[in-house]
């Protein structure tokens, strides 16, 4: 059941960018015959000595160094309230007022999002 959920969502992105209907159910339905007869190379991990490894035993040697600066934006998030999640909705809106949005850029929908918060906070009773 989730294989072909996964699959509706992909064809509807693929639609979603101008791509015929049929025309991307067919590439899917090859893409899961080409999977279907793929076999994977056998993998080289030696995962038991992974298993045995302990923390003392990472080489972090080739990793940089996290500057303090980097480090003081990260957020904890623990013992805070969960942040609001949004709700996905159907909206009317005028077309000139969706195109002056978008033509924003990236985010836009969290922008018009803003301005209706701040409307709502501008009426609070």
């Amino acid at each position: 059941m989730r294989y072909e959920w996964d699959e509706a969502k992909r064809v509807a992105n693929l639609q979603k960018h101008g791509v015929d209907f049929r025309d991307a159910w067919m590439v899917f339905g090859r893409w899961r015959e080409m999977k279907k007869k793929s076999t994977s190379l056998p993998s080289h991990t030696d995962w038991q000595r992974l298993k045995q490894m302990r923390d003392e035993d990472i080489d972090f040697s080739d990793l940089p160094e996290i500057p303090p600066e980097d480090f003081a934006q990260a957020l904890v998030r623990k013992g805070l309230k969960p942040i609001a999640r949004k709700s996905q909705i159907t909206l009317r809106i005028d077309a000139d007022v969706l195109e002056w949005f978008r033509a924003k850029g990236v985010g836009y929908q969290s922008q018009m999002n803003a301005v209706l918060k701040a409307y709502k906070e501008a009426h609070r009773s």
